[in-house]
């Protein structure tokens, strides 16, 4: 490549996010805001992807997400959810750390319940799985994106190729091609089933800190500890009963935590 470095190349510095045992909750208020949010940050050490098996794993997780986007949409659309809107996603949060995030836009006269609701749905997808038409509907949905992908590849955009070579050099990350990931999703979709999705909600909820934030309208800027969370700022558990008065109702099994 003609590119070189300079001679004195500046460092790049690369600030850590610290470990915290204790959960972290914050309630900002603005009074531009028209709607409440709130977010639920399971963070821990981003993943290193060097392998066809890490980018296999990298497919179950993103089903796992998948599922539970999908049942939180069909309980919106049912008008069963406590709360307007929600999701959950993995993804980079800052620097080197990784975070599961759930969300939810909640209504301004059941703020509790919205939460919990949420987090209800969150941690029954932990304890027990989905069902397997939830699966065959995640995995019809992701091969029908990958082959929409690959078919369009040619009119791809300029800016993904380069968020995917940015990736590359500053996070070491693969970057793949659809090509290679066409083929690798034809190849390992179908072989994913219980055994991956173990592995997936033991990551999403293997944190080494949780934080939450609500945001909401108010006559000034500020933020502050919550008398609705100030109580759960205590060591984090790997179970529902930390942030729920009860626990899930089940669901199907197709996946689910491991000696739950």
């Amino acid at each position: 490549s003609p590119l070189v470095n300079p001679e004195n190349e500046r460092p790049r510095l690369e600030y850590a996010v610290p470990p915290h045992t204790e959960n972290l909750v914050t309630v900002n208020t603005d009074k531009e805001l028209t709607q409440v949010s709130f977010e639920l940050y399971f963070k821990r050490p981003a993943p290193k992807i060097k392998t066809v098996g890490d980018e296999t794993h990298s497919l179950a997780i993103d089903l796992y997400d998948q599922m539970l986007e999908a049942r939180l949409q069909e309980m919106i659309q049912r008008n069963q959810a406590p709360f307007i809107a929600g999701g959950a996603g993995d993804g980079r949060f800052i620097g080197p750390c990784q975070a599961y995030t759930v969300s939810a836009t909640l209504r301004q006269d059941s703020l509790e319940a919205g939460i919990k609701g949420l987090l209800r749905e969150v941690f029954r997808a932990k304890q027990k799985g989905f069902t397997q038409s939830e699966l065959d509907r995640a995995k019809k949905r992701m091969m029908s994106a990958y082959e929409r992908q690959y078919r369009e590849r040619e009119k791809t955009e300029s800016s993904s190729y380069l968020r995917e070579i940015s990736n590359y050099f500053l996070r070491s990350e693969p970057a793949s091609g659809i090509d290679f990931e066409y083929a690798l999703a034809q190849h390992a979709l179908e072989g994913l089933g219980e055994r991956a999705f173990h592995v997936a909600e033991r990551q999403h909820h293997a944190h080494v800190g949780r934080a939450g934030s609500v945001h909401v309208h108010g006559a000034r800027d500020r933020t502050t500890a919550s008398p609705l969370v100030r109580q759960e700022r205590r060591p984090p558990h790997h179970g529902a009963s930390v942030l729920l008065d009860r626990q899930p109702d089940p669901a199907g099994h197709v996946g689910h935590g491991p000696g739950m």
